[in-house]
């Protein structure tokens, strides 16, 4: 291994072309160029670690330990026989025989430092952090004196540093190392490997790969390559060469596991991490995996069983707690994951990965001046930690935010946005929570947290640590946090549809004790937003019975898969429209009660195979047949839209239908395209008829150059209000966005009078643009005309804080409002701040010195 190779000693064209192929990955040719050299009693010490280091990182651990036993019986008196057979006995998790090895290494040659690091990993395993402290501090004294001068040297040095937390000096030394030879494999792993932990993922990603390229047969650098990617598709994909290049790699065994848990299957999952645990069984990270595992099967005498045996290895077993920890919080088990997670700094408060797991866990669940405590703690012990510093400036950001509380919601705002979007939020949150609490049998034991971001950079570090990407919202159990629209600007996005899916997750995670798989939460809220607002309803219609058609839709068994490993483009949003089809026709088939009647079953410990079992009185098998039955049916009526289109899984993602050269070619399409060609011509009535028979033929379609936005040209031309106000309506009854379409409905109704409803379409463009000025003032107007004083002041206070050019004339509404309600206090204060910006507003002097007539 290049790491143990003191360049003082000369070396043979032979040795030279062994140690490149170790480095490149070419093992067998090592092993078979010095299987002789290193029985004769004159071979260099690195002949004998470059030949057993062959065995090390090409899996072969048994064979190894023979060779390195063989050897040392001949050669007993040989300081790198000993090392190499410790760390082979290393990699196996026989610490303390290992130990017992570099031991007696380091008393064969004085400044081994090769030895000294891995002696060092070895007792820092076992929680030695004294022994550890020290060794480290003689290399790095030994390094700040300038013996070091080859890349192995310096990588020694650079381990050193990150051991004792000086990631800043760890870092040069990678990179003088680097500088000397760039193509050090072992160099680029360790340089690598500590970007990871420091949740740098990007350069750990860039090292990895980089390495790769040179030595593709290294297994270790695809595992550490798969924990710095966030998709589980790819990661698995890496964990998966990792095997096939080396089955001993229990570090990808254990992802693999990870990846079984989080879609539910238990079996594989203990399976894989039990594999890992056969070839090492010391390992920490992997026994809290394991225990993950046992805890969510309810297996506590195992769970107990793997911490006493984490206990008897490391009396701080800090890694155990922090794997399960961060594991069972991917399983929504929140409560367990911060107990883990404050389990790991109660065994040690001096380590900042385990305090900043604390703070992470407590963040998670709204508690974020607890959080702080620790993650203050945390950064000042590792300022590298990219994650800890992130999480420290969100804390910060809270200064910012304003909190409002309704009858079961805590909601947590931007000052800025909070009378913009505080009182819809919390209207749109109670009427989602009356909805479902008519029929989920969980009742919170304290408010609801909702948490409104209106940067996107504030919601992703908030929602760090989920397996998914891309996200709109997120429910932590009972506690909710959503983007605003302010945090994607030029991006279509309805706010309310969010939150009334996540208020879903809540319901859902809480009925069933925190212990619903992803696809089902996911498909209930999904349906839940349907069952609210048809208009929210996520048609990927198309989509689905094209997946159909092409068998590429996933049966019960394995539907958490669609969510983590997606085959193609877009399966992860199909695989929620696809689970909420599911969860439709469970409602529909057997009745409302069905879905609180699984989720209660979830909470008693059944797995979803056996709840839906017991609910439907059908077996899994039979069950998965009527669904694929039902979706086919469902695909044969849409036969004559799903024919002639282009592919909307492929690798470019669903193209733009109302493209004539890419977007396909069936009856469909061809009445929506000669329907926009008569339009084109001025033959009104003929595209009137092929436009509405588009409609006939797909409603649903709402993207650009649909047939709504073709008949409502039609109707604006002739003047037709009442064809206009209906084609609008028909619109915003398939559409979740259509702000300029309701903006023109609301004055149609308003034409005809017709207040109430205009007020109700206006009110809708709030869910997407409630940053537009006019529409708030507008619809403030409307709820004065017909009554809903409160609602009208809510609108007034939304202008007021969107900074009208006029500013003074909103002050001035503002105050009328509330001078209508009552609140005379509050309406001179609002008149007086209108004043105060245009002191001759005569309007607002008069109401003025009504204010003061009626505080009187």
């Amino acid at each position: 291994m290049l790491a143990c190779v003191p360049v003082v000693w000369s070396q043979s064209a032979e040795l030279d072309q062994a140690l490149l192929d170790l480095n490149e990955g070419r093992y067998e040719a090592v092993i078979a160029e010095l299987g002789k050299e290193v029985n004769s009693p004159d071979t260099a010490g690195v002949a004998v670690t470059t030949y057993l280091s062959a065995f090390l990182h090409s899996g072969r651990y048994d064979e190894g330990l023979d060779e390195a036993e063989r050897l040392a019986r001949r050669f007993s008196e040989d300081p790198f026989v000993h090392f190499m057979r410790g760390r082979l006995l290393a990699r196996v998790g026989s610490h303390d025989q290992a130990l017992s090895e570099f031991r007696e290494a380091g008393g064969l040659r004085r400044n081994f430092w090769f030895n000294a690091i891995e002696f060092a990993e070895s007792l820092q395993r076992l929680g030695n952090t004294r022994d550890v402290d020290q060794i480290a501090s003689t290399i790095l004294s030994a390094y700040k004196q300038g013996y070091f001068s080859t890349a192995a040297d310096l990588t020694v040095a650079a381990r050193a540093s990150a051991m004792v937390g000086d990631f800043h000096n760890a870092n040069a030394a990678f990179r003088q190392a680097y500088n000397i030879d760039p193509r050090n494999v072992d160099n680029l792993f360790h340089w690598a490997t500590v970007f990871r932990t420091k949740y740098n993922e990007a350069d750990a990603r860039r090292t990895f790969s980089e390495a790769i390229e040179i030595n593709p047969n290294r297994s270790d650098l695809r595992t550490g390559l798969a924990l710095a990617i966030p998709g589980f598709a790819a990661r698995e994909k890496l964990a998966d060469e990792a095997i096939s290049i080396n089955s001993n790699d229990a570090g990808a065994l254990s992802i693999k596991a990870s990846i079984s848990l989080l879609d539910g299957n238990y079996s594989e999952a203990s399976t894989q991490i039990d594999r890992a645990l056969a070839i090492d069984g010391s390992d920490l990270s992997n026994l809290g995996r394991a225990a993950a595992i046992a805890l969510v099967q309810d297996d506590t005498l195992r769970v107990q069983s793997l911490e006493e045996k984490a206990l008897a290895i490391n009396a701080r077993p800090v890694h155990f707690y922090i794997t399960a920890a961060q594991d069972l919080s991917l399983k929504f088990r929140y409560s367990e994951s911060l107990d883990y997670g404050l389990a790991a700094m109660r065994a040690n408060p001096s380590s900042s990965e385990a305090l900043a797991e604390a703070g992470a866990g407590l963040l998670r669940i709204g508690r974020a001046d607890e959080a702080r405590r620790y993650l203050d703690r945390a950064f000042e012990m590792d300022r590298f930690n990219l994650y800890v510093g992130n999480m420290l400036t969100l804390i910060d950001e809270y200064d910012s935010f304003t909190t409002v509380e309704s009858e079961n919601f805590e909601l947590v705002i931007h000052s800025s946005e909070a009378a913009i979007l505080g009182p819809p939020i919390l209207e749109v949150a109670e009427e989602a929570f009356e909805a479902m609490s008519a029929y989920y049998p969980y009742v919170p034991e304290a408010l609801i947290r909702i948490e409104a971001y209106n940067d996107a950079d504030d919601f992703a570090v908030r929602i760090a640590g989920i397996p998914h990407l891309g996200l709109l919202g997120v429910a932590f159990g009972d506690v909710v946090a959503i983007n605003t629209p302010g945090a994607l600007p030029g991006t279509p996005y309805n706010w309310a549809r969010t939150l009334w899916h996540e208020i879903a997750h809540t319901m859902a995670i809480g009925t069933s004790g925190h212990r619903v798989p992803r696809w089902f939460t996911e498909g209930l809220s999904v349906y839940e937003e349907r069952k609210a607002r048809p208009e929210w309803g996520r048609e990927l219609d198309l989509q689905l019975y094209t997946a159909l058609d092409r068998d590429r839709l996933h049966h019960l068994a394995e539907m958490d898969r669609g969510f983590t490993r997606p085959e193609f483009p877009g399966q992860v949003l199909l695989s929620y429209y696809h689970a909420s089809k599911i969860v439709e026709y469970l409602e529909t088939t057997f009745g409302p009660e069905i879905i609180p009647q699984i989720l209660v079953s979830l909470r008693n410990g059944d797995d979803i195979g056996t709840s839906l079992e017991a609910a439907t009185g059908q077996s899994l098998q039979a069950l998965d047949a009527s669904l694929f039955a039902m979706l086919g049916d469902e695909r044969d009526a849409f036969r004559r839209v799903i024919n002639g289109l282009p592919d909307l899984l492929g690798d470019g993602g669903a193209p733009s239908l109302a493209d004539p050269e890419s977007g396909g070619n069936n009856r469909f399409l061809q009445e929506l395209r000669t329907g926009y060609a008569q339009l084109e011509l001025g033959n009104l009535d003929k595209a009137e008829q092929h436009f509405d028979e588009a409609l006939v033929l797909f409603p649903n379609y709402v993207d650009r150059g649909n047939a709504y936005e073709g008949l409502a040209s039609i109707f604006r031309s002739r003047n037709d209000t009442e064809g206009l106000t209906d084609i609008l309506e028909r619109f915003l009854a398939v559409s979740d966005y259509g702000v300029d379409a309701a903006i023109e409905l609301t004055q149609l109704y308003l034409d005809k009078r017709d207040t109430l409803r205009a007020a109700t379409t206006l009110r809708r463009t709030v869910d997407v643009d409630p940053y537009n000025v006019e529409s708030r003032r507008l619809l403030g107007d409307l709820y004065l005309s017909v009554g809903m004083v409160d609602k009208a002041t809510g609108e007034r206070r939304a202008v007021v804080a969107l900074g009208p050019i006029d500013l003074a004339r909103a002050y001035y509404e503002l105050a009328d409002v509330l001078f209508l309600s009552g609140d005379f206090f509050a309406a001179k204060r609002a008149v007086l701040q209108s004043l105060e910006i245009a002191p001759g507003f005569r309007d607002a002097q008069r109401l003025l010195l009504m204010c003061v007539d009626g505080t009187e």
